[in-house]
C-alpha cells in the first residue's frame, strides 16, 4: 500500500505534468490556424480511441493487480498483441501513419510505467512524466511558433520524444534492475471474471469523449471541430483538476476493508461536490475574458460549448466514487450495462442534434451520456448493496 506522503507527492507531480499537457493544447489553440488544429484533434481523437482498446486497458488492469506480477515480461506480449487490431480499425477510419507512430509510442511509453510500478517508483514515473510533457510541449512550440506545421509533423515530433525518452530510461535506468522474466501471469490475470468485465468497460469507455469529434467530422466543418475541440480542452483542464482532489480525498477510503465505509464516503463526498459544483459554475461562466486571451481571440463559440461541457464535468464529479466504490465491490458487469447506456444515449443524441446543431449538439451528447452512465452506476451501487435507503440520507 503506498503511504499518504508517497500518494500526496505523487499526485503533485502529476497534476503539474497534466498541467503541461493543457498547456501544450493552449499553444495549439493559438498556432495553429483552424483547418490544422481540426485535423490534428481528430487524429489525436483516433490514437487515443486506438490507445485505449489497446494497450491503455491491458495496462490498468495489470497495474491494478501488481501484486500477483513478477515482471513486465508475459506484459509485453499481451499488450503487443493488443496494438494490430486498434492500428487495423484506425485505419478503416482515416488514420495517418504519424497517428500510429504516436499510438505506438503510447503503448511503449505504458510498458516503462507498469515497469516502474512494479518497482514502486511511483513519484520517479510522475517526475517522467513530467519531463516528458515538457520536452514536447518545448518542441512543440518551438515548431509551431516558426512554421504553419500540419498534424502529421507535430504527432512525428511527439511520438519521438516519447519514444527516446522511454528508451533513455530503460537503458540508463532499468537495465540494472532484475532480468525480465516472461510468464503467461498477466493472461491468467486478464482472464478472471471481474477483469474481463473491467477490460471491457475500459475498452469502450474509450468511445466516451471521442464520438462527438467524429461526428462533427461526418456531419460538420474543420470549424466546427475546432471549436469543440478547443472547448474540450478547457474541459479536460478542469475535469482534471478535479479528480486530483478527489483521489487524495478518496485514497483512504478505497483501500479500507469494509464496503460500508466506502458507501459512507460517497455520501460524504456527494455533499461536498454539491457545494462545489455552484461555485465551479459561476467561475466557469466568468472564464470568457481569458479564454479570448488564451485562444487569441479564435473560437469565440467555444465558451457556450465550455458551459455545457462544465455541466457534464460537475455531474461527473458528484457521482465519481460510485466508479471507484463498482471496482471495489466488484460491480464490474454492472458498470460495463451501464457504460453501454450511456453510449447509447450519446451517440443517439450526436445522430439527431449534430447535423442541425454542430458543437452544441455534440457537447449534448457528451452531457446525456455521462450523466446517464455516472447516474445509473450510482444508483447501481446502492441498489446492489441493499443500501437504497441510504440515498435518503444524503
Amino acid at each position: 500500500m503506498i503511504n499518504t506522503k508517497t500518494l500526496f507527492s505523487t499526485v503533485i507531480v502529476d497534476f503539474a505534468s497534466k498541467a503541461l499537457a493543457a498547456l501544450l493544447g493552449f499553444v495549439l489553440i493559438r498556432n495553429l490556424g483552424s483547418v490544422q488544429y481540426a485535423e490534428y484533434s481528430v487524429q489525436i481523437a483516433i490514437a487515443i480511441f486506438a490507445y485505449q482498446i489497446g494497450s491503455f486497458s491491458i495496462n490498468q488492469i495489470l497495474m491494478s493487480n501488481l501484486s500477483e506480477l513478477e515482471d513486465v515480461g508475459g506484459a509485453v506480449f499481451f499488450i503487443s498483441a493488443m496494438v494490430a487490431a486498434p492500428i487495423l480499425l484506425s485505419a478503416a477510419i482515416g488514420a495517418h501513419f504519424a497517428t500510429y507512430c504516436f499510438f505506438l509510442s503510447l503503448a511503449f511509453y505504458d510498458l516503462l510505467r507498469l515497469r516502474l510500478y512494479l518497482l514502486k517508483k511511483y513519484i520517479l514515473f510522475s517526475v517522467i512524466d513530467f519531463g516528458k510533457n515538457l520536452t514536447v510541449l518545448s518542441s512543440i512550440y518551438l515548431l509551431t511558433i516558426k512554421t504553419q506545421s500540419d498534424a502529421a509533423n507535430i504527432l512525428y515530433l511527439q511520438a519521438g520524444c516519447i519514444v527516446l525518452l522511454t528508451l533513455s530510461i530503460f537503458l540508463v535506468y532499468l537495465r540494472k534492475s532484475s532480468a525480465v522474466k516472461f510468464s503467461f501471469r498477466p493472461l491468467l490475470i486478464l482472464a478472471e471474471p471481474h477483469n474481463v468485465f473491467m477490460l471491457l468497460y475500459l475498452i469502450f469507455s474509450g468511445v466516451v469523449g471521442q464520438i462527438e469529434i467524429f461526428f462533427l467530422k461526418t456531419f460538420g466543418s474543420s470549424y466546427d471541430v475546432a471549436v469543440y475541440a478547443t472547448a474540450l480542452r478547457y474541459y479536460v483542464v478542469l475535469t482534471t483538476a478535479l479528480n486530483t482532489m478527489n483521489n487524495l480525498y478518496f485514497a483512504s477510503a478505497v483501500h479500507s476493508p469494509s464496503a460500508e465505509n466506502v458507501l459512507n464516503y460517497i455520501k460524504q463526498h456527494m455533499r461536498y461536490a454539491l457545494v462545489a459544483c455552484p461555485i465551479i459554475i459561476v467561475v466557469a461562466a466568468l472564464s470568457n475574458p481569458l479564454m479570448e486571451i488564451v485562444n487569441k481571440g479564435k473560437y469565440p463559440e467555444a465558451f457556450s460549448v465550455f458551459l455545457l461541457l462544465v455541466l457534464s464535468a460537475c455531474i461527473s464529479l458528484i457521482f465519481s466514487p460510485s466508479y471507484a466504490a463498482g471496482i471495489k465491490l466488484r460491480l464490474q458487469k454492472t458498470m460495463l450495462v451501464a457504460l453501454f447506456l450511456g453510449i447509447t444515449c450519446d451517440v443517439t443524441v450526436n445522430f439527431f442534434l449534430t447535423p442541425e446543431y454542430r458543437y452544441y449538439g455534440a457537447a449534448m451528447g457528451l452531457l446525456v451520456g455521462s450523466a446517464v452512465t455516472n447516474i445509473t452506476i450510482f444508483l447501481l451501487v446502492f441498489y446492489r448493496q441493499g443500501n437504497v435507503r441510504g440515498l435518503c440520507q444524503l
